[in-house]
Parts: structure tokens; sequence; C-alpha cells
């Protein structure tokens, strides 16, 4: 199998991975790091009594609490007619804990729904917690990145039979960084509208007292979440037709099968 990275190889040539390979290889990688980040969730939570709360591979379930009697920490939506008491857990373990409460108005056929959560305690009492669900996408990407920048491989990749080369061809292993970097950057291209969107907005027309976003809010919401549709349809016919997606050509790099 080294033949395919000697230099003398015609990168072109070699056999680019397909969609489904490429599919159950992210799925194995994000198991690979959600498992132990969702047992140190568990672990965190009971130590804590629910004070540091993180989601990961986790069940959740919803029940309506019979009242609610404690003080919220900000007014819910005005004329809530719902409230629920959602739970994460990992196995059996609880990994985060909230109440919901809000208003749901049915007009025709359409139907809106305004929200307000508040984290609660393992005791079920609104408390100020620390949420560490940005764990998990920093452990991920980290994993991701070194992993190929260091073998060109995920475990992931290892079990599916496919790999990340540089295709200048410098290393037979390993792939420089810098390519490795400008990979996963160009390739959330396509969903920075959307984000970049949600940040703004955000930033600039705050969630209302009831628990209602601006007007607006939703349509332009849907144009970026369309763009990253488009961004993503692309991509998989690239990678169907065993052609280097755009991201790749841009970085330099191609997945491929050994």
């Amino acid at each position: 199998m080294n033949v395919l990275f000697e230099e003398s190889v015609a990168f072109a040539d070699l056999l680019r991975a397909g969609v489904w390979r490429r599919f159950w290889a992210f799925v194995l990688d994000d198991l690979v790091v959600l498992v132990p980040i969702s047992v140190l969730a568990a672990a965190l939570y009971a130590v804590t009594a629910g004070h540091v709360q993180m989601g990961g591979v986790v069940e959740r379930t919803c029940v309506r609490p019979p009242a609610i009697s404690q003080v919220l920490t900000s007014p819910p939506p005005r004329d809530s007619n719902f409230a629920m008491v959602c739970r994460e857990s990992f196995f059996g373990f609880p990994t985060a804990s909230e109440l919901v409460v809000g208003r749901t108005t049915k007009t025709g056929t359409h139907t809106e729904t305004f929200e307000r959560h508040y984290r609660l305690d393992a005791d079920g009492r609104v408390a100020d917690v620390v949420t560490l669900d940005w764990v998990t996408a920093i452990v991920l990407i980290a994993y991701l990145m070194l992993s190929v920048a260091r073998t060109g491989r995920t475990i992931g990749g290892r079990v599916l039979g496919i790999r990340v080369i540089d295709t200048s061809g410098a290393d037979a292993v390993a792939v420089p960084f810098k390519r490795v970097f400008l990979r996963y950057l160009f390739m959330g291209i396509g969903i920075a509208p959307l984000i970049g969107f949600v940040v703004v907005s955000l930033a600039l027309n705050p969630i209302g007292e009831d628990g209602a976003l601006w007007s607006g809010f939703w349509s332009w919401f849907s144009l970026g979440a369309g763009v990253a549709l488009i961004w993503c349809l692309v991509l998989t016919v690239q990678i169907a037709r065993k052609r280097d997606p755009i991201y790749d050509c841009l970085a330099g790099t191609a997945v491929v099968r050994v």
C-alpha cells in the first residue's frame, strides 16, 4: 500500500473516497469523542449537584410539572400556556436539566411557539449553572485536525479505509497543519452566512421579554439555511462523483481510499 504515497504517483489517479465511507467515518469519529465526553458530563453533573452541565450522546425526556412554585430568573413569555421539565441523560445518568416555559398560538394552519429556558440543578431548582456544551465542538474539531495533521487519518478513517493526503506529495503520511486548518475552514464556507446572520441578528436584536425574535428573523434565517443546504448538496454531488470537493481543492488536499 505504501506505493500509493510515493512522490512519483499521480495523485489525480488515486481512487477518491465516496459519500458513504466519509459519512460513516465521521459518525465513528463523533462517537470516539462524544462517548467519553458524555461520561465526563455525567460525572460532573453528579459531583456538582447539577451545577455543571454538558450535552453529549444523550437521551432527552420532557414531562409537564404539576405547577411552577419557584421564582424564575427572568420573566417567561407573556400569556405562557405550557411548561416542561426536560432532562438529558447518558444511559440513565443525568447530564443536564432545564425548565422550558412558553406560549403556543395557532392561527389556521400556522403555529407559533415562544419559549424561555431555565437551567435546573440536580434537585430541580432554578439555578445559575455552568454549561460546557461548547467543549464537545472544540474537542471534536481539535481531534479531527490533529489526527489528520499527524497521520492523515482519524480512527473512523482507519476503520473505513480512507486517508487525507497532501496533493503536493511533500509527505507520505502527515499533512501540513496549515493545509488541514484551511481544509476545515473552507469546509464551512457555505454555512458562514447562516452563522454570521444569527450572531449579528441576536447581537443587534436581542430576544424580547416575551421570548419572541424580531419579525424578520425567520425569513433571513431561512435564506441562510437555504444557502447552507445548497452548499451541502454541491459538496455531496462532487464527492459522489469521486471528485475533490471545493474545500479540498482550495486547501490542496484530497481524501482517498487505501
